[in-house]
């Protein structure tokens, strides 16, 4: 555990059980009473409006507070892990659930997060005996068994990994996401015949799952089946079109089938989607460990925004606004952050005060107001205005790349999108590449 994670666990539990009744251990009392659940309520409700306002710190205390509060209800734990997540501090989170575990150690779901996060941490012995002392305590539920199989097919030991995965779908058979790691444990034994088996009957239950839909192309790519290959890939992505493997899959198979451009441009969008997977969680703790700092949590909302997550950006896009005032920069992103969510006349009279400006950020949510309400002559001007005087700035140039896609400039917005990969992530924030998101 680092140095901040060590300060970080006990303040936070001493926090939640400040919270609870003092200094007792967590959980003492009766845990069922209305006391303990109006407790745990209203504590998620405070966790929640303070994740809305982009302050996931204080989120995660009050997410805590109810887990102590009730600790056999899910519900929170779920809620703690993923303020975790976003935070970009697995450390903390194995250190908190661990706490948990000690004191709870009859309860399944300390002992999975705390596993789950080992995961992400690639502590794998750790892991695999925090999942099966969850599985001892919860041995019908089919995450425990899975969770193990991928840590096993991980280490390479493929026959334990299919045994745990086999439980598992045994346990829930109409599980997209178990069916298709089986079949791709399967595949890598050489198994073909039941891999094909395990996603044909999946797929019969779950047919809009990306997951299976991505194992079926991995089969009929071994098989030289590309025109089936590439229709389960590209019915993979339009149901979950951030899937940086699919991208590249079928990259490869657009190149090799004499349609070069095409896949560049895959290509293009599977290194733009594993960019920020390895950057977002550094970027998150840059915000957590400055908390007092606009400049992280703007460059984190601007990063989420060029990739379509709107409600992220709004969230951070909050804390930045609390802690910088109305800014150009603050004032430019609440536009484009309005017009991703649909709504032009709120960005209309947001953008009034940005008109003068000769800023790029400026620039650059006009012209996206602009072409969301149709005037794309005069979007256009700005967009080259804010290009001309861009910074050096990895989501401001996506950004206008999409822009000048949406304007139908295919070779400008490709040439922005070359250009954004050669410019470094900005040292100051400490962005190093890190473990790729992946929530329970």
């Amino acid at each position: 555990m680092s140095t901040r994670a060590w300060w970080i666990v006990p303040a936070v539990l001493a926090a939640a059980l400040a919270g609870c009744g003092g200094d007792r251990a967590p959980g003492k009392g009766d845990p069922d009473s209305d006391a303990a659940r109006e407790a745990h309520h209203g504590y998620l409700e405070q966790a929640r409006e303070l994740h809305a306002s982009g302050d996931p710190a204080a989120a995660v205390r009050q997410a805590a507070r109810a887990l102590v509060a009730l600790p056999a209800e899910p519900e929170s734990y779920d809620l703690v892990s993923r303020l975790y997540i976003e935070l970009g501090d697995d450390e903390t989170a194995v250190g908190f659930f661990g706490l948990i575990a000690r004191d709870h150690g009859e309860l399944a779901e300390p002992w999975y997060y705390k596993g789950f996060h080992l995961f992400r941490l690639g502590r794998w012995e750790e892991a695999l005996e925090s999942f099966r002392a969850a599985e001892a305590n919860a041995p019908e539920d089919p995450r425990n068994p899975f969770r193990q199989g991928l840590i096993l097919q991980a280490m390479g030991d493929f026959e334990g990994a299919l045994g745990k995965l086999r439980r598992a779908a045994d346990l829930d058979p109409q599980d997209p996401v178990i069916a298709a790691r089986l079949s791709r444990v399967l595949r890598v034994s050489g198994d073909y015949a039941e891999a094909e088996r395990v996603v044909t009957a999946a797929l019969a239950v779950s047919p809009d799952s990306a997951d299976l839909q991505y194992a079926l192309a991995q089969l009929r790519l071994r098989e030289g089946r590309d025109v089936e290959a590439e229709a389960a890939l590209r019915r993979a992505i339009a149901l979950h079109p951030v899937r940086p493997d699919a991208h590249h899959d079928l990259a490869r198979l657009l190149a090799r089938t004499d349609r070069a451009n095409e896949g560049r441009r895959e290509q293009m969008r599977a290194d733009r989607l594993r960019d920020y997977a390895d950057v977002s969680g550094s970027m998150a703790r840059a915000a957590m460990d400055r908390p007092q700092d606009s400049e992280p949590a703007l460059a984190l909302a601007e990063l989420e925004l060029a990739e379509g997550n709107a409600p992220a950006a709004r969230r951070w896009w909050s804390r930045a606004s609390r802690l910088d005032g109305a800014t150009v920069r603050v004032t430019a992103l609440e536009v484009e952050i309005l017009v991703s969510e649909g709504d032009l006349r709120a960005a209309e009279s947001a953008a009034g005060s940005l008109r003068g400006s000769s800023d790029p950020r400026a620039r650059l949510s006009l012209a996206a107001l602009d072409l969301a309400m149709g005037r794309t002559e005069d979007g256009v001007a700005r967009l080259a205005e804010a290009v001309a005087a861009a910074p050096a700035d990895r989501s401001f140039l996506r950004r206008a790349a999409d822009l000048y896609e949406r304007a139908g400039n295919r070779p400008a917005s490709e040439g922005l999108l070359v250009r954004a990969i050669s410019v470094p992530w900005d040292r100051a924030l400490d962005v190093t590449p890190g473990m790729r998101s992946e929530t329970p």
